[in-house]
């Protein structure tokens, strides 16, 4: 279980098109017993259940803040976004994990893609999952969704 603060990265399957140039392609944040992320077919900052989350994608990594209270912080932060809206360009997953951290640590940490957040010194990797061959797409990708 993810705890506040808790980054989640995510990498596509070739179903979704790897059009970006990041290895890691969405950026969502726990709150501690939910996931909180931007997402462009709502296009807004949406909150969903971390069990239905993790359904999704076949690749992804856990990170934990090193300064738990940082994490915290951030997370408060994170959950003021949840309605925002999401514009892939200004306002995607990596820009509201960004300012939730920049309000956490009280200055901007200059992130931009996901691989960014990953090669941070902020955070420790706790968990990497891969299973291409036995994913099966949900039928329901918001499957969760609570707000």
């Amino acid at each position: 279980m993810s705890q506040k603060g808790d980054i989640f990265l995510t990498r596509n399957t070739d179903e979704f098109n790897q059009t970006k140039k990041s290895y890691w392609q969405h950026a969502a944040m726990s709150n501690g017993w939910a996931i909180i992320e931007g997402q462009a077919e709502p296009q807004q900052v949406i909150m969903v259940m971390e069990a239905s989350f993790l359904k999704r994608n076949p690749e992804r990594v856990l990170l934990r803040p090193k300064d738990p209270e940082i994490g915290r912080l951030a997370s408060l932060a994170m959950e003021k976004y949840i309605g925002s809206k999401y514009n892939v360009l200004l306002r995607n997953c990596v820009t509201y994990v960004k300012w939730a951290y920049m309000e956490a640590l009280g200055y901007n940490p200059y992130w931009f893609t996901p691989d960014d957040i990953y090669k941070s010194k902020l955070f420790a990797e706790v968990e990497y999952f891969k299973n291409y061959e036995n994913w099966v797409k949900p039928i329901d990708w918001y499957e969760g969704r609570i707000v």
